[in-house]
C-alpha cells in the first residue's frame, strides 16, 4: 500500500461516513466488507445497503484472513480423459475488496500477514488478494477483559495498514490519510482540517516488551505444564486467530480415480499431529509443548525475526476459549515463577 507523509486529520461526521464515504468507496469498484450484527454476533460480511454497517462494537467473531488468507482453499483440480491428466490452476479472484470500519488490532493483522506471506517466496494467493484491497480503520472507543492490543504495541494503526483512520470524538469523527488513495478520498468528500484527536488509551494488562527478556528464558520451566492442564487442545483460539497461517495441504480424489483436487486448509500447531514427520513421529507429543509453542511464536519468536510480535491482541482467542484462557493472563502467570 503507498504511504502518504501527509498527517493532517480532517472533520468527518457519521452521516458522511455511512452514506458519502460508502458511496465513494462503491464508486471506487470495491465491495465493502463491514461489520454487522446478526442475532448477537458481530460478524464482518459483503454488504451493499450501509445501513448494516455497526459502529459500536468490540470485535467481530471473523476476521479478514477469512477473505484474505480463506480456509479449504481449492489450489488446483485435475481430469483424466482417457491417458491424458488435465490440471486446471485455480485462480485468485481479481476482486477489490473495502475492509470498512475495522478496529486497528484487525488492520494490524494486515502487518503480520504481509511478514510471513509476502516474505521471499511471497504467497501468491494472497499477494493478488492484498493488492486489491482498502482498509478504513475505525478506532476503538471502548474495550473488554479479552482485549490487550496496548500489550502487545498494536493499539494504533501502522504505516501500510490502513487508507484511513477514523477516530470518534465526542459526538463526532476525525479522519486521517495512511496512503495516497485515502488523501484522495478525503479531498473528494471536501472534508474541512482538524486538529490531533486525542487517542483513547485503555487498561494495559502487562507491557510486554518490558517482561519480554524474562519469558524468553523461561522456555523449559516447568510452569509451562501447569498452565496447559487449563488448555482442550481444541484449536478454537487458533481457528479464530486473523494472524495465524499455519496450513496443511489435502489432496481429494474421486472414487472413479478420474478427477481430484489439490486444497490447502488451515491447520493449528496446538494438535497432535501438526509436528507429525514421515514414519509417524510426532515432534511436539506433550500438550505442554504445542501450548508453550504458540505462546512462544507469537510472542518471542516473530518478535525476534520481523521486530513485531505475531499477535495483535484482539482478544478473539479468549473469548472464544470454552476454559476462558486468556493470552495474556497466562503470561503474567509465567513471569511471576521466575
Amino acid at each position: 500500500m503507498p504511504q502518504n507523509k501527509n498527517s493532517e486529520w480532517y472533520f468527518i461526521d457519521e452521516h458522511t461516513i455511512r452514506y458519502k464515504l460508502f458511496q465513494v468507496v462503491r464508486d471506487m469498484g470495491y465491495e465493502v466488507i463491514a461489520p454487522t450484527k446478526e442475532e448477537e454476533s458481530f460478524i464482518l460480511k459483503i454488504i451493499k445497503d450501509p445501513n448494516q454497517i455497526v459502529f459500536d462494537y468490540i470485535r467481530t467473531l471473523n476476521n479478514i484472513k477469512h477473505f484474505l488468507y480463506p480456509n479449504n482453499q481449492v489450489l488446483y483440480s485435475w481430469r483424466r480423459n482417457e491417458n491424458e491428466y488435465q490440471v486446471v490452476e485455480e485462480k485468485v479472484e481479481s476482486r477489490k475488496l473495502a475492509f470498512f470500519a475495522i478496529h486497528p488490532c484487525e488492520a494490524n493483522a494486515l502487518d503480520v500477514l504481509d511478514k510471513v506471506l509476502l516474505d521471499n517466496p511471497p504467497d501468491p494467493y494472497y499477494k493478488q488478494r492484498r493488492e486489491n484491497i482498502l482498509v478504513v480503520v475505525l478506532d476503538c472507543t471502548k474495550s473488554d477483559e479479552h482485549c490487550f492490543c496496548e500489550s502487545v504495541d498494536s493499539r494504533i494503526p501502522r504505516e501500510g495498514t490502513y487508507d484511513l483512520w477514523i477516530v470518534p470524538i465526542d459526538k463526532n469523527f476525525v479522519v486521517k490519510a495512511g496512503s495516497e488513495r485515502g488523501l484522495k478520498i478525503i479531498k473528494l468528500l471536501n472534508l474541512v482540517k482538524s486538529s490531533e484527536p486525542q487517542i483513547r488509551r485503555f487498561n494495559t494488562y502487562i507491557k510486554l516488551s518490558d517482561v519480554l527478556n524474562t519469558l524468553e528464558r523461561l522456555y523449559d520451566d516447568p510452569i509451562w505444564t501447569k498452565e496447559s492442564d487449563k488448555c482442550l487442545l481444541c484449536g478454537a483460539c487458533i481457528a479464530s486467530c486473523p494472524t495465524c497461517t499455519c496450513f496443511d495441504i489435502i489432496d481429494s480424489v474421486a472414487p472413479t480415480l478420474d478427477r481430484g483436487s489439490r486444497k490447502r486448509i488451515w491447520y493449528p500447531c496446538i494438535f497432535r499431529t501438526f509436528t507429525m514427520i514421515t514414519g509417524g513421529k510426532v515432534i511436539m507429543r506433550e500438550p505442554h509443548e504445542r501450548f508453550k509453542h504458540r505462546y512462544y511464536h507469537k510472542l518471542v519468536f516473530f518478535k525476534n525475526k520481523y521486530g513485531i510480535y505475531g499477535c495483535t491482541g484482539c482478544g478473539r482467542c479468549s473469548a472464544i476459549c470454552p476454559n476462558d484462557i486468556k493470552m495474556i493472563e497466562i503470561v503474567k502467570e509465567v513471569i511471576s515463577n521466575a
